[in-house]
């Protein structure tokens, strides 16, 4: 049996390959479901060296944070005076990359979560968010790559910043935010993850593919835009239930695998999330209309 945490969050420094959340990945599954989460050769990875490299440089995040936002905004000022750059064809081939790989993503990633939650046994959804166990290599590994990708999506903006489209907060906040809370978390791999990162790559696939048909100049009917923000909308409504289920449950008996410092940053960060995105979704197609209706 795993062992449960309930105590405060140790030091980030002290998240290494021994650190308090140990465990060993394998198939705790049906036997049936085995080919659904068996790792590829090429899924093998040297995990205690990448947790304990990313947790000895928390620096290395926060440095590119700072390097993101500065070259946003010089980016900016120095497109000031010039014509935008015609780049179709690259944010083609850019969109269709990040949407092939989320898809990929999303399938090796969803069986840990489906095979958790949906198992005969009972308090499969607890499992899913509070227990470490049966957590898999190819999990682990994607969520390794997960990290990575969040530093190249934002390349997103280089194609807002160069083509001089509008540049909201929504924006570079969420490029910024995620791709530190994502470094931060890796090394803990807490069991949340099977939610909040099989989440985010089914978004990624819609939402890439979305971006692919636009930026090949494909007219979509608005009501298509719509449904794409009211899924992001609903990402962050689970994401927070889960951060107040999770809470809930290191106060209960059994306990819950979270430490309260990334707990306490990823409550911050959905709620954040979800303001922002409800206040583009009414500046987009609410207010807009009114405007248009004045």
């Amino acid at each position: 049996m795993h062992q449960v945490h309930k105590s405060s969050s140790p030091s980030l420094s002290s998240l290494d390959s021994t650190a308090h959340h140990h465990f060993e990945f394998g198939n705790v599954f049906a036997p049936g479901h085995a080919n659904m989460n068996q790792a590829f050769a090429w899924e093998h990875f040297d995990f205690p060296f990448w947790r304990r490299w990313m947790s000895q440089n928390f620096h290395l995040p926060i440095l590119f944070a700072f390097i993101y936002v500065a070259l946003v905004f010089t980016g900016r000022r120095w497109m000031t005076n010039r014509h935008p750059y015609k780049l179709k064809t690259p944010l083609v081939l850019w969109n269709i990359t990040f949407a092939v790989f989320s898809f990929v993503a999303f399938w090796r990633t969803f069986p840990d979560l489906w095979l958790v939650v949906w198992q005969k046994e009972q308090d499969g959804f607890y499992k899913s968010v509070c227990s470490s166990e049966g957590l898999t290599l190819q999990f682990a590994f994607w969520s390794w790559i997960g990290v990575f990708s969040k530093l190249m999506e934002m390349g997103d903006t280089v194609f807002i910043v160069l083509k001089k489209q509008r540049l909201i907060l929504l924006h570079w906040y969420h490029h910024a935010a995620t791709m530190l809370y994502t470094w931060f978390t890796f090394p803990a791999q807490e069991p949340c993850h099977r939610w909040l990162m099989t989440m985010n790559f089914f978004i990624h696939i819609l939402m890439y593919s979305y971006y692919i048909l636009r930026a090949g100049g494909i007219k979509l009917p608005r009501i298509v835009a719509m449904l794409l923000t009211t899924l992001q909308q609903l990402q962050m409504v689970v994401g927070i239930y889960i951060n107040w289920y999770t809470w809930k449950e290191l106060g209960s008996q059994r306990g819950c695998e979270r430490y309260h410092f990334n707990l306490v940053v990823a409550t911050v960060m959905y709620i954040s999330y979800f303001i922002l995105f409800a206040n583009f979704f009414y500046n987009s197609y609410f207010k807009s209309v009114q405007k248009k209706k004045d």
